[in-house]
């Protein structure tokens, strides 16, 4: 428990953590729903993968943005 204190610790001390966390956790989000799809490959499924890759476009675009203003 302590590792996991100080990890989230690290994560939020800075922006740079806290900008590491959300593409993983995107990064995640949209593995996932890839995984799903290759298991299911049904419209409905496609549709869910094509969202899930727009969120994490959107979320690297934001991401580069925000970088680009504060100057990371």
């Amino acid at each position: 428990m302590r590792e996991l204190s100080s990890l989230l610790h690290n994560v939020f001390k800075n922006r740079i953590g806290m900008a590491n966390m959300v593409s993983t956790l995107a990064g995640s989000y949209f593995l996932f729903h890839s995984i799903r799809y290759v298991g299911a490959p049904t419209p409905p499924m496609a549709t869910k993968n094509f969202f899930a890759s727009l969120v994490r476009l959107g979320l690297l675009v934001l991401g580069a943005l925000v970088g680009a203003v504060t100057g990371l």
